[in-house]
Parts: C-alpha cells; sequence; structure tokens
C-alpha cells in the first residue's frame, strides 16, 4: 500500500531533524571556548568599525555638519550589545577559574554558549549595518545661535525677569530696552538670546534672531543677516522687495522671537519683510537703542529704562577687572579702589574702562593719584541730557590718565572717521604725521615706529580697539568717539570741529558753507559729495578731510582765497583732476595728500607752499606733469611719495643726458629733475623708475631715506644688481620682460653691518624670463614675498634667506617645480643644504595658484609652528603636503582651501595625518585670478566693516590678497 513509503519518509525526516537539533545542542555544551573566542574576536571587529565611525563623526562635527539619527541609533545599539557581550565573557571566565576548562556542568555550558551564538548573530547583523552612505549633513541655522558672555556679569537679574516676563504676556508684542551706551543693553539681549538654548516648551520660538542695527545700517543688509540665522535662502540677484515678500512668507507662520540692538533709528520692519509682530501667535520683538524715541517710533508696548549698577554690584564688577589680588593686599590701595570704583557712577563700560587701566598700578599713591585725578573732572551738561555727563565724566578719566599732552591730541584726532570705521593704522599714522603730533625723528622709520607706540598705547588703555584686521586697523568705540567729540567742544584751543564724515553728504550748499565758517577742523571724508561751494569763508580752518568721496571731479577755483589757515588738506581717493591755481595762497599748509586721485599735473604756484611738510602723490597712475622747480621750492618738504605714480618726467630728462640728444630740451627743462631732490633734505621717499640709470643716480644720493621703492620695465636688461638700502620698506620690481637674473645686495655706501636692511614687503611681478635670484644676506624684517606671472624659476630655495617670512604668495609661475630644493637641484648648494624642518618657522599664510609644475613644497618634512592659511588652486602635480606626520607644533592651522579633486588625490603617511588635516579643509572649484587691484574691480579692497569698500594701503603691493585676508580667507580675526 502506498501508505507506507510515505510513514517512511516522515519518520526519516523526523529523525533527521532530531539529530541535527541533538548535535547542534551538543555543539553548545562542547564548543562553549570555541564560541566564546569567536565572540570575541567579532566584538573586536566591531569596536573596531564602531571607532572609525566615531572618529568621521568627530571630524564632521569639526566641519559643523550634524551626525544622522540612524547613525546614532547605530551607536547605541552597538554600545548595548558590548555590555551584553561583556556580561557573557565575564560569566565565562568566572566558571572558567572556578571549575576549569572541563566543567561538566552540561546545562550551564549549553546556555552560556548558546547565548554567545546568539550574540555573535548580532554582532555581525550590525556589522552588516554599519556601512552608510551619508553619516552627517550640514544642518540648518540653530533655532537659536548661543553668544558669548564674559565670565563676570552683574545686576542684570531684575532686568532680565522683566523682560522674560513681558516676553511670555499674550498682550506684548514689541519691547523696548534703552539707556545710554555702555549701560549693558546688548548683554542684556545676549543674556536673553541664550535663554532660549534650553527650549522650554512653554516659552520655545521656531526662531531667535538676534542682530545689531547700527547706524546707517542698509535695509539690504538687515535682511540678508536676519535671513541666514533663519536658515532662509535669498537670492543674490533679487531686489530688496522680492526679499521682503520671501522673508514675510517665511516668517508669517513662525513663531519667532527678534532681537534687534544698537538702533539709531526707526527701521521699517515692513520694508524688511518682518511681519507686524502678534503676541498671541508668539511673534515678538525685542529693541534696544540710547533713545527713548526710537521705542515710541518703533511702536513698543512697553520699554524698559537701563540705569546703572547699584553700588555693590558695580563695586563686584569693578573688583573682577581690575583683579582681587591687586587691591586687597594694602587696605590703603582697597580704600583708594572704592573712592575710585564711586566714581564710575556705576557705569559698566566705565568701570570695566578704568579697572582695566588700575590693574597695572601697584602702590598706593598711584592709586591715591588717580582717584584725586578722576573725583576733580568738572564736566557739563550737553544737549540737555542729563544722564550723558556721569558717562562721560567717568570715560573721560581714561583719557585723563594719558601721559602727556601729544598723545591725547592724537586720540582726540581719531574722532575724524565715521563711527564704527576701521582706520588702517598707517592712515593714522600718516595724519598724527601731518599735524605735527608726531615730530620728524632721525629716520622716517623712527617716526613710524613711535606712531605704532602710541597706537598700542591707545590700546591699552581702552581708547582705541582692534578694528576689522588684527594688527593692522583700529577702531573707537562710539561711545568713547562720543566722549571724545565732547572733550574737543569743551575745550578752548579745540573748539569748532566739525565732523561730517560718513553723513552721506551729496553736495555742499551755501547753508553748509555758513555753517561751516567756524570751523577749526572740518571733516567730510566718505560721503557722495559731488560739487563744492564756490567759495569757502573759514578765516580759523587749519585741516579739511576731504579723502573717499569718489564723485568729487573738481575743486572751485576761488576756494582756498579765504581758507588760508589751512595746514592740513586731504584729498585722497576722490576724482580731482587738476588742483587751482589758488593752492599757492596756503602759505602755511603742511601736509597735502592726492593719493589714488585723478589728478594730471602739477600748478606751478604749489612751489609757494614754503611750510610744506609732507606730499602725498603715490598711486596718481595719471599724472604727467610735475613743473621745473616745484619740488625744490618747497623748502620745507620732508616726505615725498611718488611710489606707483604715472610721473616719469624725471626719467625723460636722464634719457635724453644719457642719449646727447636736444629734442624737446624746452619741454624737459620745465619738468621736476632728480637734482631737485639732491638738493633736498627729505626724510622719507618714495619713488618709482623706469630705467638702470635713473638707478644709478638714486643711488648716489646717499643723504636721501629711500623708503617705498618701484622698478618697473626695465628694457633690455637680462641681469640686474640691485644696491638696496637698509631703509626701503617696500620694494617693487614688475614688467621688466627681458630680466633674467637678479642680484640684491647691500647699498655699498652703508658700511655698518650691524643693522640689517629693514625690507618688509617684496614683489616679482611679470618678470617673465627670471630664472635667478641671489642674495648677499638676510633679510631679517621681509614679511611677505608675492612672485606672479614668472616663466623661468624653477625654485625659490632662495626664501631660506627670509627667517621671518609671515606671507608667501605664488601665482602663474610656470616652471616652479619646488618651493625648496634639495641640495642636489639648486644652483647654490649652500643655502640649500641650510634647509631644515624649522625654515619658514614664522610662516602663516601660503599662497599659491597655477603652478602647473609645482611637484614639491620642499624636500624634508616641515613643522610650520605659524602656519594658519593655506590655498591652492591650479597646482595639478602636487601630491604631498611637506607637514610632519603626525602634524607636530602645527597648532595654529585654521584653514587649507584647494579642489576637492586635487584634495581627494594628496598622498599623506598615514590615516591619522590624514583625518587630522581634513577638519581644515575647504573645497572650491573657481579661484579670483591674481591682478593688479583697480578702483572698481577688486572685491579685496577693504575689510568688511570700514564704511566705504574701495580702499587701498599704501603699502600695496602687486595685489592686495595680504592685507584684506578678513575677505579672502572668510574670516574676521586676521
Amino acid at each position: 500500500m502506498s501508505f507506507v513509503p510515505i510513514t517512511g519518509s516522515i519518520l526519516t525526516t523526523i529523525i533527521s531533524r532530531t539529530c541535527d537539533c541533538l548535535i547542534t545542542n551538543l555543539g553548545y555544551t562542547f564548543k562553549l571556548k570555541s564560541n566564546i573566542l569567536k565572540l570575541t574576536n567579532f566584538t573586536q571587529r566591531l569596536e573596531a568599525r564602531r571607532e572609525d565611525i566615531n572618529m568621521e563623526i568627530e571630524f564632521a562635527e569639526r566641519r559643523q555638519q550634524t551626525c544622522k539619527h540612524e547613525v546614532k541609533e547605530w551607536l547605541q545599539r552597538v554600545a548595548t550589545i558590548e555590555i551584553e557581550i561583556e556580561a557573557i565573557k565575564e560569566a565565562y571566565e568566572k566558571r572558567r577559574c572556578l571549575l576549569g576548562h572541563s566543567s561538566f556542568d552540561i546545562i550551564s555550558n549549553h546556555r552560556l554558549s548558546k547565548q554567545a551564538i546568539k550574540k555573535l548573530q548580532e554582532a555581525v547583523e550590525l556589522y552588516d549595518r554599519s556601512v552608510f552612505e551619508v553619516m552627517a549633513f550640514e544642518p540648518p541655522p540653530p533655532k537659536v545661535e548661543e553668544k558669548f558672555l564674559t565670565s563676570t556679569i552683574v545686576g542684570v537679574e531684575n532686568n532680565v525677569k522683566k523682560v522674560l516676563d513681558y516676553i511670555r504676556d499674550e498682550k506684548i508684542a514689541i519691547i523696548g530696552i534703552w539707556g545710554m551706551g555702555g549701560v549693558g543693553k546688548t548683554t542684556l539681549l545676549k543674556i536673553i538670546n541664550n535663554y532660549f538654548l534650553a527650549g522650554d516648551e512653554n516659552t520655545s520660538f521656531d526662531h531667535v534672531v538676534c542682530v545689531t542695527v547700527s547706524k546707517g545700517c542698509k535695509p539690504e543688509n538687515l535682511q540678508m543677516e536676519i535671513a541666514n540665522k533663519a536658515g532662509l535662502h535669498l537670492k543674490q540677484d533679487s531686489s530688496i522687495e522680492s526679499h521682503m515678500s520671501t522673508i514675510f512668507n517665511f516668517m508669517k507662520k513662525k513663531k519667532f522671537l527678534l532681537l534687534l540692538d544698537d538702533l539709531w533709528e526707526q527701521v521699517d520692519l515692513e520694508r524688511i519683510g518682518v511681519p507686524q509682530p502678534n503676541a498671541e501667535r508668539r511673534q515678538k520683538i525685542v529693541l534696544a537703542t540710547r533713545f527713548e524715541e526710537i521705542c515710541g517710533n518703533m511702536m513698543a508696548h512697553t520699554k524698559i529704562k537701563l540705569g546703572c549698577l547699584r553700588p555693590n554690584e558695580a563695586w563686584e564688577l569693578f573688583e573682577a577687572n581690575v583683579g582681587a589680588k591687586n587691591i586687597n593686599f594694602d587696605m590703603r590701595i582697597h580704600s583708594l579702589a572704592k573712592q575710585v570704583c564711586k566714581e564710575c557712577n556705576g557705569l559698566p563700560l566705565a568701570l570695566i574702562s578704568i579697572a582695566r587701566v588700575m590693574s597695572t598700578k601697584k602702590t598706593w599713591q598711584e592709586w591715591e593719584n588717580s582717584a584725586t585725578s578722576l573725583k576733580s573732572a568738572q564736566l557739563h551738561q550737553i544737549s540737555g541730557i542729563n544722564d550723558i555727563n556721569p558717562m562721560l565724566r567717568t570715560l573721560k578719566f581714561s583719557y585723563d590718565s594719558l601721559e602727556d599732552h601729544r598723545l591725547k591730541e592724537c586720540f582726540l584726532t581719531c574722532a575724524l572717521w565715521p563711527e564704527g570705521y576701521s582706520i588702517w593704522n598707517v592712515d593714522l599714522i600718516d595724519c598724527w604725521i601731518g599735524l605735527g603730533l608726531l615730530p620728524m625723528g632721525k629716520t622716517f622709520h623712527d617716526t613710524y615706529n613711535e606712531g605704532y607706540s602710541c597706537i598700542e598705547r591707545l590700546k591699552k588703555v581702552c581708547l582705541l580697539e582692534d578694528g576689522d584686521l588684527r594688527d593692522t586697523e583700529v577702531r573707537l568705540h562710539d561711545v568713547i568717539r562720543d566722549m571724545a567729540l565732547w572733550i574737543v567742544s569743551e575745550q578752548v584751543e579745540n573748539k569748532n570741529w566739525i565732523v561730517d564724515a560718513g553723513t552721506n553728504l551729496k553736495r555742499a550748499t551755501k547753508h553748509d558753507a555758513e555753517r561751516w565758517a567756524c570751523a577749526r577742523r572740518l571733516s567730510l571724508m566718505c560721503n557722495y559729495i559731488q560739487t563744492l561751494p564756490p567759495s569757502l569763508h573759514c578765516p580759523n580752518l587749519s585741516l579739511l578731510m576731504l579723502q573717499q568721496n569718489f564723485y568729487l571731479k573738481a575743486i572751485p577755483q576761488n576756494i582756498f582765497e579765504n581758507i588760508t589757515s589751512l595746514a592740513y588738506l586731504d584729498l585722497s581717493w576722490t576724482h580731482i583732476e587738476e588742483l587751482p591755481r589758488e593752492i599757492g595762497s596756503l602759505v602755511k599748509l603742511q601736509y597735502l595728500n592726492l593719493t589714488n586721485s585723478q589728478i594730471i599735473s602739477l600748478p606751478v604756484e604749489l612751489g609757494c607752499l614754503t611750510h610744506l611738510r609732507f606730499l602725498n602723490l603715490s598711486y596718481t597712475h595719471n599724472l604727467q606733469t610735475i613743473p621745473n622747480g616745484v619740488v625744490f621750492r618747497l623748502s620745507m618738504l620732508e616726505v615725498l611719495n611718488l611710489f606707483q605714480s604715472g610721473y616719469s618726467g624725471f626719467e625723460r630728462m636722464v634719457r635724453e643726458k644719457d642719449a646727447n640728444t636736444t629734442n624737446d630740451t624746452e619741454n624737459i627743462n620745465n619738468e621736476f629733475s632728480l637734482d631737485e631732490l639732491h638738493q633736498k633734505c627729505l626724510k622719507s621717499i618714495g619713488i618709482s623708475i623706469r630705467t638702470v640709470n635713473t638707478l644709478h643716480i638714486i643711488s648716489k644720493f646717499t643723504d636721501i631715506y629711500l623708503y617705498l621703492f618701484g622698478i618697473y620695465e626695465l628694457k633690455g636688461e637680462s641681469r640686474l644688481c640691485l644696491p638696496l638700502r637698509r631703509s626701503v620698506k617696500v620694494l617693487n620690481i614688475k614688467k621688466c620682460f627681458t630680466l633674467e637674473e637678479l642680484l640684491i645686495e647691500r647699498e655699498k655706501s652703508e658700511t655698518d653691518s650691524n643693522f640689517p636692511p629693514r625690507l618688509e614687503y617684496l614683489t616679482f611681478w611679470r618678470l617673465h624670463k627670471l630664472r635667478k635670484v641671489s642674495l648677499t644676506e638676510q633679510l631679517l624684517y621681509l614679511r611677505t614675498l608675492t612672485i606672479m606671472e614668472n616663466n623661468n624659476l624653477t625654485h625659490i630655495t632662495w626664501v631660506i634667506q627670509f627667517p621671518f617670512l609671515d606671507h608667501l604668495d605664488l601665482s602663474f609661475c610656470n616652471k616652479l617645480k619646488q618651493i625648496i630644493a634639495s641640495a642636489d637641484h639648486c644652483d647654490n648648494r649652500e643655502i640649500a643644504e641650510e634647509a631644515t624642518s624649522h625654515t619658514l618657522s614664522k610662516l602663516r599664510i601660503l599662497q599659491m595658484n597655477h603652478l602647473q609644475s609645482l611637484e614639491k613644497i620642499c624636500s624634508v618634512k616641515m613643522v610650520l609652528p605659524s602656519l594658519e592659511y593655506m590655498d591652492v588652486y591650479g597646482c595639478p602635480l602636487l601630491k604631498e603636503l611637506p607637514f610632519e606626520t603626525k602634524a607636530i607644533g602645527i597648532n595654529n592651522m585654521r584653514q587649507i582651501r584647494g579642489e576637492k579633486t586635487w584634495w581627494e588625490s594628496l598622498k599623506w603617511d598615514n590615516s591619522e595625518a590624514t583625518l587630522y588635516f581634513q577638519q581644515f579643509f575647504r573645497a572650491f572649484e573657481n579661484n579670483i585670478e591674481t591682478f593688479i587691484p583697480s578702483l572698481e574691480t577688486n572685491p579685496f579692497m577693504s575689510s568688511t566693516s570700514s564704511f566705504f569698500t574701495r580702499r587701498e594701503p599704501m603699502m600695496r603691493i602687486a595685489m592686495q590678497f595680504s592685507s584684506y585676508l578678513s575677505l579672502f580667507f572668510g574670516y574676521q580675526d586676521c
């Protein structure tokens, strides 16, 4: 019958499965050690994978990326299973220690072995899930961006509670905070902002946006800042109206808290795109301003006036900033410190500023003198605002602490620039020189050193602070600037300063001319003035600043007739093409600046300015004529700057004399000649020359202090021996298309070898055939080297002779294979052998652009402890960076920028180095090529917060990346 085979088949299956089960379970029993070992080995693989993922997440977070949730869940599951596996291993080790390997507890062996196999299967499954396409992503901006706060904050608790209570109130949508400058409005807004980091459910918002409005803030800038902080993308080419609509549609359904700091005038929220806040929908605005009327204009539903600190709070803040140990070790100093603190009237800015000044006072006599000076200050009310008097009285103490009258005048001069302006140090020092506040030292270098010393002294007493660019620009805090202008108004000798700088002035009317009639100093810089009044009747005017009025094309013919007391005139960065002949009537003029103007010729009458000491004609590219005898007649001239000027009249005279020709002799004799320089004792000269003969003539003028030197367009010269004077600070050599060899040596007339050359900026631009550079000694002061558009250099090993080089910029050098070559590949073996791992130890910025043949930076690994920024573009053969394997000493690196494909092709010694430097890499695909900056097109002309974007420093070299790194590298603290 058929059922017999069927029954046999079923029985066979049952027996087979029973045997398999029995064998498996017997395996659990007798393979405990083997299974534990398998689990241990695979756990190590899982742990290694977990460490790799954690490391990748760590570096992603350093690039401000966020880990994906699925990756976090995987890591949590791994952490759990590791604990469970560890428990199994501990149980096994415990049994092994008690019973040995051959335990006959079959049931326990079976259970433990089975658990091990189960966890092994789970671990394998987790390992298989560990391959993620994307582990992290660029997150949207946080709902609340944390604001930095100092560690010592006192006396704000009550005001914080008030503001938070109003924010919670469903009937209040706009809250106004007002008070004098320096009272703590910004600090209060930061505390409110940070309060919402916790994300309390009852008070949370979709977005908390804190922005600084500042005086003169443009609507489009405010739109962009609000959008960026809310994570909203605005199209760059769209109109203000389009941005307004985008912001409005985004925010109208959101719960938002908008914190507006430093309002100086009413802001049209509708034009910005911010919807009218609705308290019931949790849409709130908190604004901070100095003026109560702004709160009213902004329709604030409630206002909070910030007052000064109570005495105990003021003392706590003062003590924290002066240092408790500085005042508690002597009871006399402690008592005097109490008096000083009392005189600050609880104003936080004054407490902090004065405490920092006093922190360096170590004796009770110094404290007593300071307390007496502070107490005796007598100020009067201004503009009827009672609260300003104590603020200015206390802030003035820092000013009164200055050592001498000259330094005080230097400080007050800073107020001539617009509010919030980041002043280039060189501009400020030139101004002080022009006003006679910095007397000329033995050399121009000594004078500049004194100027930098003054800047540092003003910083130390908190009267000046760093500008947009650290170490090269300074700024006045707006409250300190108010104090400076108030001090000027109170001083008899300085009365009648009129500062209309940066006020959007477009034309000077007759009414303006009448208002200026009593002025002693008049600052109209950084405006849009197109025309000036036909005449000015300002008999007492000694200073006139018109720089950076880019639309000013002409100076009225009679404007100088009634301002004959003028001693300082700045017309730089204007569009004027000529000076009226009446300038000769300014017989007291001592300073004239025409830098970057469009001036074509100088009038003969300029020679009548017998008191002129400082004449700046640098970057006057259109200048064609300087009449013969004009410079010679300037009997008191000490500084003449023709650096980067287009004027070459003295060159024509040299060429004609050398050729023994008489062509156009009359015109040549009417031009400025180098003999005029030889007959004057100038403290400083900047000049650009175009012939070797002129170079020889200049070298004979040993009594002239050559400061800025340019050599341009030499023709027919294949070899140049350049005698370098110790005084030269900037050397530009450009467009010498036939030059092949350059030797830079010490000027033979300078025999004192104890004082090396002071060259700081060296530029080679468009020296296409240059293949060899030699130096007879180290250049210890050189900070910046720029080489652009060269076709013959294969290496620049001679940079070893610049031990303090800060910035190296190489662009379009087609044959450059190595920056520092090995001894075998260098024509100067002795120099090459000096290369060590510590070569270029001071280098901070390294730029390499379009170096098609570059293979190596250096043949030895380098430490480069000072390196912060590296920029690499168009260097396809560069496959390794010269860093030590473990990046020993590279502690200051901030950014490496280059093409993504280049970065991925780099070879590293190990994965540790790869991961370390990955955090600094920033990819870009399109580099802006280097070029000579022009007024209209150069995006690197200015730091981000300066009033005008189109500026350039006197020290400008072939390109201006070096001076404005905050734009080039995308950061603020340089």
